[in-house]
């Protein structure tokens, strides 16, 4: 029995009704047997029998023409009907070389052909007894000596069911029982040698038997994968419907919480301005009446004139201190220089009325902690995204060999940790605490710039970002703007980033830089910034800003029960004694739901000064420091007494060693993320970061690998992480998926140090399923019992190549499972030792997104061994975007549906020839049948 290998092949038309979608793999051996020099068909509706015949001539490039009959009407005379249309769409493109679809009656028809001339008559259709047997009569001298019918629907209610019995015992013939039942029946005196073997003997013909089940088998997979298509496509309608009216109501409400928070808003805004107001003009007043007092003959013009010129004279003093070595090292002179000059002309804005800038400026005059709500200074260079991502493409930055570190004196101690992180890079970084008055240095790093007046152009700068998102008044519309307009903004806390993210700040120009400890830590600068008095030790050390009424309420009650040291505009070597005398520093928030103040905490440990402090917001991302630090409710004072009194009489040597490896554990840390960040910034290359960068704690051979910068796509995968899972912070690159490759050569080649046999790597967006667990270690159980048989495991492959092969099946219990020589997608996979070695030699110099992706250079490798089970094991959050494409993970839905239909597709052909070749293992040998 020749052209098997026909009967397998994939229809590529499959429409409903499904009845005859079961018989298409018979039309697909029948054509190349047959080969009929015509080809009829009678009644064509939908084209599930025509156009397999039409695939069949055109596959295998027959000399045959080929006729579809029927009416196909529509609504009225002049329409198509949508069937018609569906058809024609599918036909013409393919087959109208030779194929015709002919909207005539039959005995039009029957006028087109001559008699002998018809190979073969499919009489289609669901009709009457009388009215086929009427057709086969019309059409008979029409059929040629090799002729054959084709009569459907011989099963069931129909009646033909009758009119075969009747042909059947006049000509030689058989019958298939699937799909409504198909009868094939020899009219001419010279039939295939093929077709009169089938016929012959029928029920008692081996041949028969073993082609009867073979093509009932492979048919009934067709019939069943188009009522699957029906079925998704009634699912997918009713999704999209559904999902259109949810996305309505989502709308809806997204507007109506945006009106009540404008509102909300503009209510609280107009009740600050209102209280500024009244507080101002009360100023206003009392120093009028006190101007009046005091000149009373004297103009007001000429009064202001006096006033500016002694405001000339304070400046000329302050800049004589500033220029002094005394002013380069004390932070609240700086503080008092800049709200003098802000503010210097603020009695004349009052006369003038001008409230506008009065309330620009009124925050730095009452002294609010932190920076004024202002103007950041003049930025010389606008930086757009397409700018920045030129400069990092262009590899310029490779040159940076000198760096200067612009910080005010409260962040000295974090940049401190740059400035040696960066030596390790062999840069050099010098810290100051003043803008330089030219730029020539190669790049800068500056801390808190909302502070400054000046900042260096935007094509030259990082900004590291210090504030709390808990209180937006620090992020005024200015300060945005220069963290937008620079090469990287660094920020030490995800819960500020997902803040940026919604003020137009995020990946990828943003860097999660989380604050770390300092081994061996000694300030900067040898001098003193400010001058200690305290010459003795005390039990508890605060320092920082008092002016809140929730510190100085605490402070007092702590007062009460231990001698305590409040200090402020303290830094540098004055401040390392203090924190040194005091036997523990306690750390209150400013505010209430403030985020964890690592970078005081992490002084104090890098110090040797134990902690007691209020939890943060944010105390889930600070595991390291649980055992480091006594952790306390917030606002609950008794908790800190008790937590005080217990570091006090503790003098063991646990809570040292917990210390030191907190400081540890958190540099390292910091360096990775730093080094990561100039990687992604191309300040250093691949080969400098490969050599510096380590892991900042030991991973394991369970991996789940995520971008801190894309903060919601973290925060969902934390809600689902699997136990003993380790979060592996993605290198950084651009484009994103050269990101994504470093990352698993980076992860590949540190398992492979580490004599890791076999990785699991999931991405952040994977979706676990019901019984995902459990499927997982059935699976896990075949790897292990092929150990040395197996390359990757692929929890769901995205993409099924065309040309993938099937090399193994295995089916126990409800699961089955697929061994492939192709796959792509990395969402959840197992990798032996043999794809790790194949991962860490990715070469980053080939920038062909087409081939070199990470999982298309695994399906270019040769001889791979993958195993998938069916259905896939893992599933893709469609709710996520892509961190590589920026694109919807909706866009990935119908692509990896389609892969595993035709990963299932293949899987039956791949069991239909198994089943065929053990069967003829039974019977008569031929070797033929597997051609």
């Amino acid at each position: 029995m020749q052209f098997v290998s026909a009967a397998l092949a994939e229809p590529r038309h499959l429409f409903l009704p499904t009845s005859w979608a079961g018989h298409i793999p018979f039309a697909l051996w029948l054509m190349p047997v047959l080969k009929p020099a015509n080809l009829v068909e009678i009644g064509t509706t939908e084209g599930n029998s025509y156009l397999g015949f039409c695939q069949a001539i055109q596959q295998h490039n027959l000399r045959s023409r080929a006729f579809a009959i029927g009416d196909w009407a529509g609504e009225n005379a002049s329409s198509d009907s949508i069937q018609f249309k569906s058809l024609k769409q599918a036909h013409d493109p393919a087959y109208g070389g030779f194929s015709e679809l002919l909207r005539v009656n039959q005995e039009g028809a029957l006028q087109r052909f001559a008699d002998g001339s018809i190979d073969l008559l499919h009489i289609a259709g669901r009709r009457s007894d009388d009215a086929a047997r009427e057709i086969f009569r019309k059409w008979l001298p029409k059929l040629s000596p090799r002729a054959i019918v084709l009569f459907h629907h011989t099963e069931g209610d129909s009646g033909l069911r009758q009119l075969w019995g009747e042909m059947s015992a006049k000509y030689p013939s058989f019958h298939f029982n699937h799909g409504c039942g198909l009868g094939v029946l020899l009219t001419g005196s010279e039939p295939a040698p093929e077709l009169m073997q089938l016929s012959t003997g029928a029920s008692h013909n081996d041949r028969w038997v073993l082609a009867r089940q073979f093509f009932q088998t492979v048919g009934h997979r067709w019939e069943a994968r188009a009522e699957v298509d029906e079925l998704r496509g009634q699912l997918q309608g009713l999704e999209s419907s559904t999902a259109e009216a949810i996305a309505q109501r989502d709308d809806l409400i997204i507007q109506l919480k945006n009106s009540a928070a404008v509102l909300q808003k503009n209510v609280l805004k107009a009740d600050a301005v209102a209280r500024e107001m009244r507080q101002l003009l009360v100023q206003a007043v009392d120093r009028s009446k006190k101007i009046e007092e005091l000149l009373p003959s004297v103009s007001l013009d000429a009064r202001v004139e006096e006033l500016e010129q002694e405001r000339a004279d304070l400046l000329g003093t302050i800049a004589e201190i500033k220029s002094s070595r005394s002013w380069r090292i004390t932070s609240g002179y700086r503080m008092t220089g800049t709200a003098a000059k802000r503010g210097g002309n603020l009695l004349k804005l009052v006369l003038a009325g001008r409230w506008d800038l009065i309330r620009q400026r009124f925050a730095t005059l009452i002294g609010a902690e932190g920076p004024e709500d202002g103007q950041v200074g003049a930025d010389a260079t606008l930086l757009t995204a397409e700018g920045r991502q030129q400069i990092v493409a262009s590899g310029k930055l490779l040159s940076t060999r000198v760096v200067e570190i612009v910080t005010p004196p409260h962040t000295l101690f974090v940049a401190e940790s740059v400035r040696r992180a960066l030596a390790r890079v062999n840069i050099q970084a010098e810290i100051s605490s003043e803008m330089p008055g030219n730029f020539d240095k190669d790049l800068y790093v500056v801390f808190c710039p909302q502070v400054f007046d000046r900042l260096p152009p935007g094509d030259k700068r990082i900004c590291f970002q210090m504030e709390q998102s808990v209180s937006s008044r620090w992020f005024t519309p200015a300060y945005l703007d220069a963290l937008k307009n620079s090469l990287g903004v660094f920020d030490y806390s995800i819960d500020n980033l997902s803040f940026l993210q919604k003020n137009e700040i995020s990946y990828p120009c943003m860097f999660l830089m989380p604050i770390g400890g300092i081994p061996g830590y000694a300030p900067a600068s040898p001098e003193a910034h400010g001058q200690g008095e305290n010459t003795e030790d005390v039990d508890v050390l605060f320092y920082g800003d008092i002016h809140n009424e929730r510190r100085k309420r605490m402070l007092d009650k702590i007062g009460k029960k231990f001698s305590v040291r409040i200090i402020s505009n303290l830094f540098g070597e004055a401040l390392e004694k203090e924190i040194r005398r005091a036997r523990v520093v306690v750390n209150l928030h400013y505010y209430e739901n403030a985020l964890l103040e690592t970078t005081r905490i992490y002084e104090c440990l890098s110090l040797g000064a134990r902690v007691v402090s209020e939890v943060g917001s944010d105390q889930r991302e600070h595991d390291l420091l649980s055992a480091a630090v006594s952790f306390v409710p917030v606002g609950d004072v008794d908790a800190v007494l008790e937590a005080i009194g217990r570091e006090l009489r503790d003098d063991g040597a646990c809570r040292q060693r917990a210390m030191d490896r907190a400081v540890q554990e958190s540099a390292a840390r910091f360096d990775f993320m730093l080094f990561r960040a100039l990687r992604a910034l191309q300040v250093i290359n691949g080969k400098t970061f490969d050599r510096v960068a380590r892991p900042p704690a030991q991973l394991g051979s369970k991996i789940a690998l995520s971008l801190p910068e894309t903060p919601e796509r973290r925060a969902a995968f934390q809600k689902i992480r699997p136990s003993g899972f380790s979060i592996f912070d993605g290198i950084r690159a651009t484009p994103g998926w050269v990101g994504c490759a470093l990352s698993y050569q980076y992860l590949a080649r540190n398992a492979l140090q580490n004599d890791v046999n076999n990785l699991v790597i999931c991405e952040d967006d994977v979706e676990f399923p019901p019984l995902f667990d459990q499927k997982m270690s059935r699976v896990l159980k075949f790897l292990d019992s092929r150990e040395g048989q197996w390359d990757i495991f692929a929890g769901l492959i995205a993409d099924l190549h065309n040309d993938v092969k099937i090399l193994d099946l295995v089916e126990e219990d409800g699961l089955t499972i697929v061994v492939i020589d192709k796959m792509t997608s990395g969402v959840y996979n197992i990798y032996s030792r043999h794809a790790l070695e194949l991962l860490s030699n990715w070469r980053v110099e080939n920038n062909d997104v087409v081939t070199n992706t990470i999982d298309r250079y695994l399906e270019r490798t040769a001889s791979l061994r993958v195993v998938t089970t069916l259905p896939f094991a893992a599933g893709h959050r469609v709710d996520a975007d892509s961190s590589l494409w920026g694109i919807s993970n909706q866009q990935y839905v119908d692509m990896i549906s389609r892969s595993e239909r035709r990963l299932e597709g293949k899987v039956w052909e791949f069991k239909a020839r198994r089943a065929l070749a053990r069967d003829l293992s039974n019977a008569e040998p031929d070797a033929a049948l597997l051609a």
